[in-house]
């Protein structure tokens, strides 16, 4: 714990054995905004959309604050709903937002 943010980091780094019983190489977590948490999102002011890899949501963050979070399954099946989270938190007009099936 640093004593600047008072909260625990979770950093994964180490050796894994492999199903043969061998050690791996090292292992440490990408340092992408996916594997983030929301402590160090909010630390670095963060602004963008993400996947967050722990609870599967796709997540709004604007200057390190969490606007809105949606499960990515509900995201791709109405991905409507997203683009409207989206244009009320960026104020654009969701008509103008190009939303595609996959």
């Amino acid at each position: 714990m640093s004593e600047e943010s008072k909260t625990p980091s979770i950093i994964i780094k180490g050796k894994t054995p492999t199903p043969q019983g061998e050690m791996s190489q090292d292992f440490q977590r990408p340092n992408h905004p996916d594997f983030m948490s929301g402590s160090e999102l909010t630390k670095i002011e963060f602004s963008g959309i993400r996947e967050n890899s722990i609870t599967g949501d796709v997540e709004i963050w604007t200057a390190g604050d969490l606007r809105f979070h949606m499960d990515k399954k509900l995201a791709e099946k109405y991905p409507e709903k997203f683009a409207e989270a989206y244009g009320r938190i960026f104020q654009i007009d969701v008509g103008l937002i190009n939303v595609e099936e996959r």
